[in-house]
């Protein structure tokens, strides 16, 4: 998997096109994840989309990244979000479909960072209102009002049936979610402190009103297994 260095510190990310060369150019889309996920929660939509699109997928410092932040590094909303439109710079990446499901980060570029965004899609995220959604959002709200909390809500991922309850993943997805990919995805939180310590520590609320997605553009998601945004951590 390729990587690449930016302010905050290193990042991977898939290119669908990484070996094409010197080929034409294609339209680009740009696949966001959203909070304690990574570029697998994407892999079906890419194997849809490569054959007429290159598709680039960057692993945020969201808790599932596999490389540490720099230390100090601002982890904020729209520190992630201005992170975003840096990997965008670095790549060269011009008027990209970008695509976001989960924490909604990508509309935080708006008016701010969209010089590369040719389009933007929302896809169940969180917008406006709806924060933090759900039953699972706010049990994580309140279990970061508990010292301790969040350690122990992270726990019952190291249980397939706990972490498959209607309250918690389960509740989240159409089709039960592959426990591999939930070890995955929690794993460098569980196991890993300089992922742990590098992960958003200020997304308990927006920093200013997002400026744009309107409700109607939140409906439901078609494609791999995604969350509402319910996981915040602050």
């Amino acid at each position: 998997m390729p990587a690449i260095e930016l302010t905050s510190g290193v990042i991977d990310y898939t290119d669908t096109d990484a070996d094409a060369g010197t080929g034409p150019a294609r339209e680009t889309v740009v696949l966001v994840h959203g909070l304690a996920f990574d570029e697998s929660v994407w892999q079906s939509v890419v194997d849809d989309l490569r054959t007429d699109f290159r598709v680039v997928v960057p692993v945020l410092p969201l808790g599932s990244h596999r490389r540490p932040m720099r230390p100090g590094a601002d982890l904020s909303a729209h520190d992630i979000a201005a992170l975003l439109a840096e990997f965008l710079d670095r790549l060269d990446l011009r008027a990209v479909t970008l695509v976001q499901n989960d924490s909604g980060t990508a509309q935080l570029l708006v008016g701010d960072h969209d010089n590369r965004i040719g389009r933007l899609v929302l896809t169940s995220c969180e917008a406006l209102d709806n924060y933090p959604p759900g039953i699972q959002g706010r049990t994580l709200h309140a279990a970061n009002r508990i010292p301790g909390g969040l350690f122990l809500l992270l726990q019952s991922f190291r249980s397939p049936f706990l972490a498959g309850m209607q309250s918690s993943l389960g509740g989240m997805a159409k089709r039960p979610i592959p426990y591999e990919l939930v070890r995955r995805w929690y794993g460098p939180l569980l196991s890993d402190p300089g992922s742990a310590a590098t992960s958003p520590r200020s997304c308990a609320a927006p920093a200013r009103t997002p400026t744009c997605a309107p409700p109607s553009g939140c409906g439901p998601s078609t494609g791999p297994p995604s969350s509402p945004g319910a996981r915040r951590t602050a």
